[in-house]
Parts: structure tokens; sequence; C-alpha cells
């Protein structure tokens, strides 16, 4: 069947284009509701769909929203994702996912690609710190909501998690199971997440007299073979009782490495993560972590951004959620040894 224009829809329902437009838009007003539904039966039976380009031409906006993420493989961005475009649906956004593999060159691309496409707002995660002068540059004009990467800039909105709190809960947390020799596999280096985490690790040993050690500390790189990896070299290299890896998914890999390596998770090595994602209830023993509300901020993000579009400016430039302790079973109190 020829697809029919908006035009001809108007006639066969005896209606101006112009009403034919606000009921597509859902904006009704003037339209009474048995005329509301024929159109909308007429528009069914002929597939008729509106012309997102020539309305883009009229309005000056796209309905669309590019979302940036590091890894779409990982959980926590998955359903961050799903939060976003669950809120932005609603109001008819789309969301045009682009994965950069934590590659810069990947990042300024598709930041360049989102730009050509007119989108109405851009949702950046896991940008490249190397490259954040050029970004504010070329996104000056745009309205940007950054998640988890502070960025001091009017133009932009940021949402972030206590990062550092939680990270210090969670090493005091070890400290009174026990723990002296605490490792940590932190994110990659410069990281404002990263940073924010290892200040309260930090911070926690030095509240209980604990001396920090260097060499408890490696740098991953938030993916799975990176837990595997350094995994191994914790386990080879340091009397550490337990590894705070600074997200699950890394963890993940800590326990196929203790698999690979015949050693046991709590036994031979307490081991906690960052995110809660889904599977970490799911590994044998369940992992102890901290629950980040990504779906939430997925949400947050969204809700700034559209109503940012439809003329609502922020109230806030910067918003912040906590996060919450999860105790599983991954963590070995030590104190019961003395």
């Amino acid at each position: 069947m020829k697809k029919i224009t908006i035009k001809e829809l108007a006639k066969m329902a005896g209606v101006s284009v112009a009403t034919v437009s606000r009921v597509m838009n859902n904006h009704p007003q003037g339209v009474s509701q048995s005329k509301r539904e024929e159109i909308l039966e007429l528009a069914r039976a002929y597939n008729y769909t509106p012309n997102l380009i020539a309305k883009s031409m009229v309005t000056h906006k796209t309905q669309c929203i590019g979302l940036l993420v590091p890894d779409i493989l990982n959980p926590f961005f998955q359903n961050l994702a799903r939060g976003i475009e669950d809120y932005a649906g609603q109001f008819g956004y789309s969301i045009f996912l682009c994965n950069t593999d934590n590659n810069e060159d990947k990042y300024m691309k598709y930041i360049q690609a989102m730009l050509g496409k007119n989108v109405d707002g851009l949702i950046l995660t896991g940008y490249p710190l190397n490259k954040e002068e050029e970004l504010r540059g070329l996104l000056k004009l745009e309205k940007v909501v950054s998640i988890d990467r502070y960025i001091e800039d009017e133009h932009f909105c940021q949402i972030i998690t206590d990062n550092y709190q939680s990270a210090y809960e969670m090493t005091s947390y070890l400290i009174s199971q026990g723990h002296k020799r605490i490792a940590c596999l932190t994110g990659p280096n410069g990281l404002y997440i990263n940073e924010e985490r290892l200040r309260g690790y930090k911070d926690a040993l030095a509240a209980y007299q604990i001396s920090f050690d260097q060499e408890l500390i490696r740098e991953g790189t938030f993916e799975l073979a990176s837990g595997v990896k350094e995994g191994k070299w914790f386990l080879e290299h340091t009397d550490a009782t337990v590894l705070f890896c600074f997200n699950d998914l890394m963890a993940q890999g800590v326990y196929k490495a203790c698999w690979q390596m015949g050693k046991s998770i709590p036994e031979d090595l307490s081991l906690v993560g960052f995110d809660d994602i889904y599977t970490a209830e799911l590994m044998t023993p369940a992992l102890t972590t901290i629950k980040q509300p990504n779906y939430e901020i997925g949400q947050a993000a969204a809700e700034i951004l559209v109503k940012w579009i439809e003329g609502e400016e922020p109230s806030k430039k910067s918003i912040s959620f906590g996060n919450s302790l999860v105790l599983r079973q991954t963590v070995k109190n030590l104190n019961h040894n003395k």
C-alpha cells in the first residue's frame, strides 16, 4: 500500500492539516474525541506516519537524544540506558546509542556524528579526560548531561553519585571484619570516579590508623578481562586478604582468576565490588558490593535533558545520588580467627 501524506489524510478526515498534526503529536486541543479517534483510525488503516524530517524543519527539533557509553556489555550501562529510554520514550524522544569501547577517537567520532544528525541533546558517560577541553569547546552551544564524570562548565548538567563516601564505608566495613591488608583494583587513572573512590579508601585507612601501601593498588580498565589478569597478580604477588574492585565487572573477572588458580572466595581471598550489577547476586558466592541506582540515574538524566529541550532551564546544574552497601557472602570475618 502506498504511504499517504498528511494532506491526503486531512482530506479524508475532512479537517485541516494543522488538526491532523495536533492529533498525531498528541496535542489535540480543540478537536473532539470522536474526530480524534477517526483521524487515528484512518492513520492506522492507511499506515500513515509523520515525516520527522519535515517536522524538524518546522520545530527545529529532531526528537532524538544522543547517548554515549564506554561499554554496552557492562550491565551497569545497560540498565542506565534503559532508564534513559524509558523516560524519554514517554515524551516521544528516540535514543541514538553509541558504544565507544573506551576509545577516545571513537568517542570524538560519535560526538561529531551526533551533532551532524542535529540531536536535541546529549547524555555522556565515560568521556576521555584528555579530550575534555576539546569536548567543552565542541559542545558549548549544546544541551549536555554528563553522568559520573564531573565537568566544571556552566553549559553542562551533571549527575554524580557519592563515590567518596561509598568507598569510605566499604573500606571501613572491611576493616571491621578484621582486614588490614586491603588491596584495590581501580579503574583508569585520572577519572573523577576513580579518584573519589581511591580518596575514600585512603581516608578510611587513615581513620583506622592503617598505613597506606602503594603495592596493594593496581590500575584496571573496568573490564572483565582486567579483573582476571590483575586478580592473578594480586594472588601471586601480595599478601592481601581482601580485594576491593572499583566495579563489579572486574570483580567478576577475579572469580575466574581464583577458579583458574584453585583458590576459593572468601576462604583464600575476600572480594568486594562496586555497582551491584544484576549478576552480582548470581555469582557463587554472591558478591558484597556497593549499589548504585543506575536505572534511576538514567531516568533523572533523561528528565533533566527532556525538560531542558522543551524550554525548562535546569534548576540545578549538578545532582548527586547516594549509594548503599550490599552485604552478601564474599567477605571472610577475620575477627573469628583471633
